[in-house]
């Protein structure tokens, strides 16, 4: 993972303009604390394959990656939600339709309700960006 992402903060997440968000060459989602989809950036578009119009105020856990509804990723969320550590960095495998995909994923907490999914790619081979969020 770039020092960049591990050195991002709740607040500089928040103060992105949305070109930003979009430019920002790793994903990025927003969810509330019950998991819905509030911000989901072309970089994470491109990487699982899902246009953001289609995920926004869907259930990330449920209805978008069900992969992740497991105590080892959405239970680690929650224990940061209820715990003093706010932000949490670990690798993963993203099971999609097309096959698995190794990922490293950084929790940020940034309110009581508001979390930050970030991911980049582990494996070589990177997701075919748009030319936007290249």
């Amino acid at each position: 993972m770039s020092d960049r992402i591990e050195r991002l903060t709740a607040q500089d997440l928040t103060q992105l303009s949305a070109a930003e968000f979009d430019a920002m060459p790793f994903g990025m989602i927003r969810l509330n604390r019950q998991g819905v989809i509030k911000a989901y950036n072309q970089w994470e578009a491109a990487l699982a394959r899902r246009s953001v119009h289609e995920v926004i105020g869907k259930n990330f856990f449920t209805d978008v990656a069900p992969c992740t509804n497991v105590a080892e990723f959405r239970g680690k969320l929650e224990e940061l939600f209820q715990g003093p550590t706010k932000t949490h960095i670990f690798d993963y495998n993203f099971a999609f339709p097309w096959g698995v995909r190794r990922v490293r994923v950084r929790f940020v907490v940034e309110s009581a309700d508001e979390c930050w999914v970030l991911v980049t790619n582990v494996d070589k081979a990177k997701p075919n960006l748009p030319a936007s969020a290249a």
